[in-house]
């Protein structure tokens, strides 16, 4: 593949990769004393959830409490947040307000139905005690599993 001249090429020893910028999405931005790291997402050239034309998203096409519960069972602790389920599913952040609004309380009601799965079978409960901020978004709370039980 010949990259063209709006196409990111990322060197490595034993070749290149080369991505489209249309296919890319920032997921975080973080800063500290080492400098400024960016992660990015790779979509897929085709996406069953969003295209840049359509201004809301099929509600059908929207995953199942199963889906996101298992997606979440695979994480460390659990640990996962709003904004990496929504990249994640949807391929793009969604706002809580504005044409997205239907959108967005649906997945965030499988959401919630998955925590729940996971807590009844699991037997413990959500812990919240990080929020991380992604640029232009407000802080973004982190959830994570807990099995800590308190002895009598």
């Amino acid at each position: 593949m010949t990259p063209s001249s709006n196409t990111l090429t990322y060197n490595l020893e034993k070749g290149e990769i080369n991505w489209d910028p249309s296919q890319m999405q920032i997921s975080e931005i973080n800063q500290n004393e080492d400098g400024v790291s960016i992660r990015l997402k790779i979509m897929a050239p085709t996406s069953n959830y969003t295209t840049e034309n359509k201004k809301t998203s099929n509600l059908n096409d929207l995953p199942s409490v199963e889906e996101v519960t298992n997606y979440i069972l695979t994480k460390p602790d659990y640990k996962h947040d709003s904004i990496e389920l929504q990249t994640h599913f949807l391929g793009r952040i969604i706002k809580s307000r504005g044409a997205h609004q239907k959108l967005y309380q649906t997945f965030a009601g499988i959401t919630r139905n998955a925590r729940d799965a996971i807590e009844k079978k699991y037997q413990g409960t959500w812990i919240t005690p990080n929020k991380r901020r992604v640029e232009g978004q407000r802080p973004v709370t982190i959830y994570e599993f807990s099995t800590t039980q308190i002895d009598s």
